[in-house]
């Protein structure tokens, strides 16, 4: 397993980066590009996919405006009442998370489009929409020691691409966690 996921690096940065997937040292994103498991302190593993409404997303994208100093990686689902409870309070303090410079990005966890779509239709969350319904990110972002998922996930990553915390639960503090990277 460790050997294929070095040679999946190996090849992304031997074929894609140079191919037309830079980073832009200008901004400090050049060391978003990391393979490997989530953990605080360290580069946060490359992220991408389709959104909502079928544009490209990477984890740099976001870092590409120059107020935001730290990216909220929400990972849920519409079955998990926890998370959409997370993502509610997130949505009420959307001018707030601006105001101090956060960036949210909701990755929906092995859904598909119409079903994500339903569910985002009816909550109106203002924040973009990762599918991910294969859940191929999920053994970077989610996966514990025992190789089970676990929602819900918040990953906050700093604007030198690295992990500031990983939020497993919401709470009444979960925002003002959010507010201070921890």
């Amino acid at each position: 397993m460790l050997t294929s996921l070095r040679f999946l690096c190996v090849i992304f940065v031997l074929v894609l980066l140079p191919a037309g997937i830079s980073a832009d040292s200008s901004k400090n994103t050049e060391s978003l590009i990391a393979c490997g498991q989530a953990n605080v302190g360290e580069k946060a593993p490359w992220l991408s996919g389709w959104t909502l409404n079928e544009k490209v997303f990477n984890i740099q994208k976001p870092f590409r405006d120059d107020k935001v100093e730290r990216l909220a990686l929400v990972f849920w689902a519409s079955w998990c009442v926890p998370c959409r409870q997370g993502m509610s309070i997130l949505s009420d303090a959307r001018d707030r998370l601006e105001k101090q410079g956060v960036a949210v990005i909701l990755v929906n966890y092995g859904e598909d489009e119409k079903k994500v779509k339903d569910y985002i239709s009816q909550t109106a969350y203002p924040f973009p929409v990762v599918l991910d319904p294969s859940g191929r990110n999920a053994k970077y972002y989610l996966v514990n020691r025992e190789g089970k998922v676990l929602l819900p996930k918040t990953v906050l990553i700093g604007r030198d691409g690295s992990v500031e915390a990983i939020l497993g639960k919401e709470g009444d503090d979960y925002l003002e966690r959010i507010l201070a990277g921890k």
